[in-house]
């Protein structure tokens, strides 16, 4: 059994909040990005029922005797952990377990949208396709 099949509710969440953009989704209201407080955002705007079965879920992920690098690779379609990070992988779940277990005292981080547009300009006689981003906080 896949780590999606064995544990929905866990890997939905690290999926969704934990994906490679995940330190430029949110606007961080003058934070350094970290675990902990995506964790309480992710509590700010789920069904606590949702909420306690991802708590035992990960619970249950850190019962298995597991090394470093057999959890890496379970979780590693789930969750892009290493963005800026010095910790271990099991001690990051540690904390974010932690967080899940708090009393719900979490503020909701505002999400920020990007958009791409395409523009076509003209550079030395050539057409050059340039790529603008743009953001908005949501």
């Amino acid at each position: 059994m896949n780590f999606g099949e064995r544990f929905p509710n866990i890997s939905d969440f690290l999926a969704s909040y934990f994906h490679p953009y995940w330190q430029k989704q949110f606007d961080w209201q003058g934070e350094e990005p970290s675990f902990e407080l995506v964790a309480r955002h992710y509590k700010t705007e789920t069904p606590s029922n949702t909420v306690a079965l991802a708590t035992n879920e990960l619970e249950e992920l850190l019962e298995l005797p597991f090394s470093s690098f057999e959890l890496k690779k379970y979780t590693e379609n789930f969750f892009d952990y290493y963005q800026g990070n010095d910790l271990p992988l099991r001690q990051v779940l540690e904390n974010v377990l932690k967080v899940l277990k708090e009393p719900n005292n979490g503020k909701p981080l505002k999400n920020i949208e990007y958009e791409v547009e395409m523009i076509e300009v003209e550079d030395e006689g050539e057409t050059v396709i340039v790529y603008r981003t743009k953001s908005r906080t949501i």
